[in-house]
């Protein structure tokens, strides 16, 4: 998982870092934070709201993430705004027009998938929820393009053209950007048209049971291996 941070003033990029792979997320996000304001020569109080992607995606990184952001929201007293990963992705679909599913690999033969219009101005208009489904029920829904996210491109190149339709393609993240600048923009945004989730209420958006709560029957006790639910 790839940690970014960036800080843009209105739609102008000021600054923007992307972490090795290898970096922890809980011991290396503030210190890629203090970086980035180092290098654009703006003070963390400058801000007007932090923007952060809440889902879905990696279980730490997602929690890390929200925890910092709230952290840092309640102690500037500034507005934290939350983002969607797909939404966030969706805007850096390149050429794309029209209706277009935006799928992000969740392993498995799953994805986390939304989609997306595309319009003529530049805009783009949220179609659907974000959602957890196969692969090939996604690819399935309707004739409309659609665009992979992963980590690499291997395996799945076969099975998008086999079902996928016409400008369907693959990204991995080896060929992206960081995605911190797309998140700043669009909580910008959201500011602008009040949209801003209160710190209390913002928690991780999964869309898939986290180990423990498959590890946990239904009446909270820990399940056991070998015991049936």
């Amino acid at each position: 998982t790839v940690a970014s941070v960036g800080l843009t003033q209105g739609d102008q990029r000021i600054a923007e870092i992307c972490s090795p792979r290898e970096l922890r997320h809980g011991s290396g996000l503030l210190p890629l934070i203090d970086k980035l304001f180092q290098i654009s020569g703006r003070e963390l109080d400058d801000i007007d709201c932090i923007g952060v992607v809440v889902g879905p995606g990696s279980f730490s990184g997602l929690r890390v993430a929200i925890a910092t952001a709230k952290g840092v929201g309640y102690s500037l007293s500034k507005k934290v705004i939350a983002i969607s990963t797909l939404a966030a992705l969706g805007q850096t679909v390149p050429s794309s027009f029209g209706r277009t599913r935006v799928m992000l690999d969740a392993r498995g033969g799953e994805v986390y998938w939304a989609t997306f219009d595309y319009q003529r101005n530049g805009s783009i208009v949220r179609i659907t929820d974000d959602a957890l489904d196969g692969i090939e029920k996604v690819l399935m829904l309707e004739k409309s393009s659609a665009v992979l996210f992963c980590e690499t491109e291997e395996g799945y190149d076969s099975i998008i053209h086999q079902i996928g339709r016409r400008r369907s393609c693959l990204l991995s993240f080896g060929r992206l950007s960081p995605l911190a600048v797309v998140v700043a923009m669009l909580a910008r945004k959201m500011l602008k048209t009040g949209d801003a989730t209160k710190l209390g209420e913002m928690v991780p958006q999964y869309l898939r049971k986290s180990y423990a709560e498959k590890s946990t029957d239904l009446k909270g006790r820990p399940r056991h291996r070998g015991s049936a639910t």
